[in-house]
């Protein structure tokens, strides 16, 4: 009964459903009597500068409205953390961590969303797309019911974990209040295309990424009915109505943008399954190439070598510049970017330190026990640190 009154209502609202109305915007409003613009040429210059300010105005407003929707989703993240642990939990609150959510993100928000900007600085300004992602992760997690669920363990215990506030049975669910408020958007965004005002690249290039951001969100969340089967998408209707006659930037239904978006949790990696495989193989060759030559180094060079020796100097020469490299990884990397999953960041942090310490240590064993043996361990730590380049690609690629 709750998805025929969704679809019922889809259907007859008209502001919901924009579509309806495309036909008419890019025929656009019935022209004026020409002898108006002859008598009067100078308000054509003022309707068009009030017509981009309430095109930009529209907009605008709806954007900041899901901000607002997207900064409650962070506020509840924030408010189960701050509970205190159930009863039924007896290892601590580890769940909490599959929540995505801390206090510093809700901070950071409310700091953009109070930054007083004009429209237009605030269209060109996508910063907050990165706390859009992050309410968008904490969305989904509610409508999956997280961390709302029972988890029996072995010894036939079980733990339950507190539920979040919703009510999917109805209308007003957190995900369809935002999909109600941006049902509006293709209609606003198609009306600046046929106005001319979406020419400015950076000015597109905002509404492009917040339309593909939020239209990929409520394509992952929707669930379809009989009535309703796959949900319309706002980037394919864009395109498809898109006013004859004005330049496109760039598709909407094109996700290969030529320009980069901050994505706290990403769902699919940008490159694809072959480049994967073809990277892995390449490292992996690599690697064997490289110890292959310090086994045959090795065997040359049995002998210690000497504190005056040219290599002596090349090896410490060689080994400032890779612990440098290293440590500038782990200062730009791990102390800057509190993103990275925990898997990641372990595995990335115990080959860093392996590599650095592998480095320093083929420095003595020159002197001390053989030349050999120092080229093993200045392999090693070039091959780790190769791995955790590898590692840190595929998480900035995500």
């Amino acid at each position: 009964m709750t998805c025929c009154v969704r679809a019922l209502s889809y259907s007859f609202n008209l502001e919901s459903r924009p579509f309806i109305l495309m036909d008419q915007i890019i025929k656009g409003p019935p022209k004026q009597p020409w002898i108006l613009g002859w008598i009067a040429p100078h308000r054509s210059q003022d309707n068009d500068t009030r017509s981009a300010a309430s095109d930009i105005a529209k907009l605008c407003s709806i954007f900041r409205d899901l901000d607002n929707h997207f900064r409650a989703a962070i506020q509840r993240g924030c408010d189960l953390q701050a509970m205190p642990p159930n009863t039924a939990v007896t290892r601590g609150d580890d769940w909490k961590v599959g929540l995505g959510v801390n206090k510093t993100d809700l901070e950071d928000f409310d700091g953009l969303i109070n930054d007083q900007k004009s429209d237009l600085q605030y269209l060109q300004e996508l910063r907050k797309l990165t706390s859009w992602a992050l309410a968008m992760n904490y969305l989904e997690l509610e409508q999956a019911g997280f961390p709302g669920r029972i988890v029996y363990e072995m010894a036939g215990n079980y733990r339950q974990y507190p539920a979040p506030k919703l009510c999917r049975a109805s209308w007003a669910t957190y995900i369809d209040q935002i999909e109600s408020i941006a049902a509006p958007l293709p209609r606003y965004v198609l009306e600046a295309a046929k106005n001319g005002n979406l020419g400015d690249r950076n000015l597109f290039e905002g509404v492009h990424a917040r339309m593909v951001k939020l239209d990929a969100f409520l394509e992952r969340t929707y669930e379809g009915t009989e009535v309703h089967g796959l949900r319309p998408s706002y980037s394919a209707q864009i395109d498809r109505f898109w006013p004859p006659g004005i330049q496109q930037i760039e598709p909407f239904s094109n996700f290969s943008l030529n320009y980069k978006i901050a994505m706290a949790y990403p769902g699919n990696s940008m490159l694809s399954t072959n480049q994967t495989m073809s990277i892995f193989l390449v490292v992996g060759f690599v690697s064997i190439v490289s110890a292959v030559f310090a086994v045959l180094s090795f065997q040359q060079s049995s002998e210690r070598g000497s504190w005056g020796d040219a290599d002596f100097y090349s090896l410490c020469q060689g080994t400032l510049l890779q612990v440098s490299g290293i440590v500038i990884l782990i200062i730009t990397v791990f102390f800057r970017s509190s993103r990275l999953a925990k898997q990641a960041w372990r595995w990335a942090w115990l080959l860093s330190v392996l590599s650095m310490v592998t480095s320093l240590v083929a420095v003595p064993m020159y002197g001390f026990v053989s030349a050999g043996w120092s080229t093993i361990f200045v392999v090693l730590s070039g091959v780790l640190q190769m791995w955790v380049s590898l590692m840190l690609m595929f998480i900035v690629s995500n």
